[in-house]
């Protein structure tokens, strides 16, 4: 997104005393879109290739997959023990 701050814009639409602020802003603005700039370079300063961190990506789903099926089998394996020791009761 290109921004142009134009005075004489401005003072022909009658807000010519806002200029000051304007300005003001648009430096920010521009300093915050510069640092998120910077921000979104981590990954690449990480000095590891996108298929590595892609490959680990997959690795840890497949691990969170496993965990996932362990724990519904735990809870499956509970209520089926429960249930034999109430009708043993």
């Amino acid at each position: 997104m290109v921004i142009c701050l134009s005075s004489s814009a401005l003072d022909s639409l009658g807000f010519g005393a806002y200029k000051e602020d304007a300005t003001e802003v648009l430096k920010e603005a521009k300093a915050v879109a510069a640092k998120k700039r910077r921000g979104s370079s981590r990954l690449e300063n990480l000095g590891i290739p996108e298929e590595e961190l892609l490959r680990q990506q997959q690795e840890l789903f497949a691990q969170v997959d496993i965990l996932i099926h362990v724990v519904i089998g735990m809870f499956f394996f509970q209520s089926l023990f429960l249930s034999d020791i109430d009708k043993q009761q």
